[in-house]
């Protein structure tokens, strides 16, 4: 499906969990469980702050490399900074 059909940028835009499926679901193997869905939507809210904190392999970095791919892709920023 090419992502060039307005309809389609506008959900993805709107819902970044489906904006996550459809753009990088070739990278998971498995299934996403639900607190990966609170996370990218949390990255979503307008919270000015948040904090992530999960066990070990919980895909934390995974998931905030495809959302700010997602985010700069929609222009929604210019510059990035990761501390790690």
């Amino acid at each position: 499906m090419a992502l060039s059909n307005e309809a389609i940028l506008r959900s993805i835009s709107n819902d970044r969990v489906l904006a996550s499926h459809m753009l990088f679901g070739h990278r998971h193997r498995q299934a996403s469980p639900k607190f990966h869905f609170d996370i990218i939507d949390l990255w979503r809210a307008q919270d000015e702050l948040v904090v992530i904190e999960a066990f070990r392999q919980g895909a934390k970095t995974t998931l905030s490399e495809e959302f700010l791919l997602t985010e700069a892709l929609f222009g929604n920023f210019r510059y990035c900074l990761i501390f790690v």
